[in-house]
């Protein structure tokens, strides 16, 4: 919710279980023409309560987590399930907050209008939960605001159009305008440049092959906090431009991030199990372990804040 303007305030009161307050205060504000506001609430309503309402305690996602937390050290499933515990609460409290307090329509209204407006965050969300889902009108509302400069939007469009899901107007060059966005998302998002380090690698529509550039931004996103590229291409790469020493380490401080219940993920016995796993395999070697130390030290921050589960 941060890319979207929540504070660091918002979130503990979220966590704590202050929902139904938060919400009505953005609604008030949004009331007032607060574009930060209706994003928040409409990013809420699609995903947040959503995921709330559909993915707790019964849930088939959730069943096949307590037969997996068995097959872990007795430590390691205690605590997973008394995390699981803790989120069903949260999730309780959460979803009878959106029953309550959240209107779709009235959300979708204030947000139309900031979209309206130029807002950029706001016509990525109506092109991704808008009402108009599927139609031109929210291909149309992902250029606008990509156009508008938001990153999420300019990401989600260039690799749209560099596999061919997404279409630009008769006379527009696709190659060139999704290499150009991929870009200029890679400044701000860590999974961009990721995805741009790829295609510096193997070549994409609009982006040559350029291995000296591909290492530079596998480096780079794995100190943000983004790991696909080190994890697709490091192990292609040829020691001379990459250290096997340094792949394994960017792949053991991933684990590290994992195991402070910080990945893009949901919350798994699966990745606890393979977070466990890389750490104490007995095939590591030690200039490996003391790279990933190093790199928890200088970029452990950086990667949770990036993430968005640190502050």
């Amino acid at each position: 919710m941060k890319k979207f303007g929540a504070s660091d305030q918002m979130i503990d009161r979220l966590t704590d279980g202050d929902a139904l307050a938060v919400i009505g205060e953005l609604k008030q504000q949004a009331q007032r023409g607060d574009p930060s506001a209706a994003n928040i609430l409409e990013y809420m309503a699609y995903s947040t309560c959503a995921f709330s309402g559909v993915n707790g305690e019964g849930s088939s996602s959730q069943a096949q987590q307590l037969p997996d937390a068995q097959a872990l050290p007795l430590r390691d499933d205690e605590w997973i399930r008394a995390a699981l515990r803790e989120k069903n609460d949260y999730d309780k409290q959460m979803a009878a907050a959106c029953q309550q307090a959240m209107d779709k329509l009235e959300i979708e209204a204030w947000v139309t209008s900031s979209a309206n407006q130029g807002n950029g965050a706001s016509l990525w969300l109506l092109s991704r939960y808008g009402s108009s889902r599927g139609s031109e009108l929210q291909q149309q509302k992902l250029m606008d605001a990509a156009d508008a400069g938001y990153p999420e939007a300019q990401a989600f469009l260039a690799q749209g159009l560099m596999n061919g899901t997404a279409h630009l107007p008769a006379g527009l060059a696709a190659d060139e305008n999704a290499a150009n966005l991929l870009k200029v998302a890679a400044d701000s998002l860590p999974y961009a440049e990721s995805a741009l380090a790829v295609c510096e690698f193997k070549g994409c529509p609009g982006i040559e092959a350029d291995m000296p550039s591909a290492v530079a931004h596998t480096r780079e996103a794995a100190q943000r906090g983004s790991f696909d590229a080190i994890i697709q291409i490091g192990p292609q790469l040829q020691p001379g431009l990459l250290d096997p020493n340094e792949v394994t380490a960017w792949n053991l401080a991933g684990a590290m991030l994992s195991q402070q219940g910080c990945s893009y993920g949901g919350l798994t016995a699966q990745w606890m199990t393979s977070a466990t796993s890389a750490l104490t395999s007995d095939g590591t070697s030690d200039k490996a372990r003391a790279l990933a130390a190093q790199y928890w030290q200088n970029y452990g921050a950086q990667m949770m804040a990036n993430i968005g589960c640190a502050h």
